[in-house]
């Protein structure tokens, strides 16, 4: 039989998250899908799309210490790890825990990603965020277009 596992009451990407100082959290701009003008060989190498997190869980029957990890899937199949592993502690029923966590997305590869949350090393849930190239207009095509 599996261990319990928290209930998830938020799982999503959003442009940041604010800390109020009653210690309430505002995600902003949630987002599903980011657009960025191209060309992609334009880009700077070292350039990235800057990505919140924001993951609320709720204990239900989970108590104690415990870890979330989470993994990014990249359009390309690509599983790649977030640095660490955090720690989560639990006290039953209502009570629960947030997590805010900051990443750069690459814009030179488009496409659908997947954050994987992980709960003990088992999958807890998925957050989609996809990156679209837009392409910048020319001047030719913005001259013949007014």
């Amino acid at each position: 039989m599996n261990s319990p596992r928290p209930w998830v009451s938020v799982a999503t990407c959003c442009e940041k998250v604010l800390t109020e100082r009653d210690g309430v959290l505002s995600a902003i701009r949630i987002v599903d899908t980011f657009n960025v003008e191209g060309p992609i060989d334009a880009l700077p190498p070292l350039a990235g799309i800057p990505v919140s997190v924001l993951i609320v869980l709720k204990s239900g029957d989970v108590v104690g210490e415990s870890h979330i990890s989470l993994f990014l899937l990249s359009p390309d199949g690509t599983r790649s790890p977030f640095p660490e592993k955090m720690p989560v502690m639990l006290g039953g029923a209502e009570q629960g825990a947030s997590l805010v966590i900051n990443f750069f997305l690459p814009p030179q590869k488009p496409g659908l990603y997947w954050v994987e949350v992980r709960w003990n090393d088992e999958l807890l849930t998925k957050i989609a965020v996809k990156l679209v190239l837009v392409p910048i207009p020319s001047e030719a095509a913005q001259t013949t277009s007014q």
